[in-house]
């Protein structure tokens, strides 16, 4: 019987200890600016991080694509620009979510492009489907501003163009994010 009694105080102690702990992370929404850079152009993002309590974190944007590129195959000086959108993860590999970070992202660019081939000019209006995995570093200061350098590689895809063979292939873009993180209220 004695056995009986310690055995059932240990349990409720254990349990009613165990449902007292708050969880180790802390849930926030990160909202800030994003600049990308690749051989192509510039990207002028605006995100939003929806980051789990612990590693993980959805990344939305929206910006602008801008196009500065220069003989890029047989077309010589396109320039113009679009709207571009995107869904991305990252796992970070401390619990909270910051430090050290792998993901995945798919954007969609949607651009206008004049361009030059010899002694042509043209414009057409593409759609492209960019899948990439991604990496980097979120410095966190006094646990509300971030900065995040980036790497990202990954596919160009072209999925509508008047121009067919309007570059597809690997594209590399360098980022650089700075923002704010918000503390989501616990109820």
């Amino acid at each position: 019987m004695k056995k009986t009694i310690i055995a059932l105080v240990a349990f409720f102690v254990c349990s009613s200890y165990s449902f007292s702990q708050e969880d180790a992370g802390y849930n926030t929404t990160d909202v800030g600016a994003e600049f990308n850079h690749y051989s192509g152009g510039n990207i002028f993002n605006l995100h939003v991080a929806f980051n789990a309590k612990i590693h993980g974190s959805l990344v939305l944007r929206a910006g602008y694509n801008m196009v500065t590129e220069n003989y890029s195959g047989s077309y010589q000086n396109e320039k113009g620009g679009g709207f571009m959108g995107g869904l991305g993860y990252r796992y970070y590999f401390r619990y909270k979510p910051y430090g050290f970070f792998i993901g995945a992202r798919a954007d969609v660019w949607n651009m206008d492009i004049d361009w030059t081939k010899n002694l042509l000019a043209g414009n057409t209006k593409s759609t492209f489907f960019i899948p990439a995995f991604e990496t980097g570093y979120m410095l966190v200061a006094r646990d509300w501003f971030f900065f995040t350098p980036s790497v990202s590689v990954g596919s160009r895809i072209n999925l509508k163009s008047d121009v067919a063979s309007l570059k597809d292939g690997l594209v590399v873009l360098y980022g650089v994010s700075a923002g704010f993180k918000i503390f989501n209220l616990r109820e």
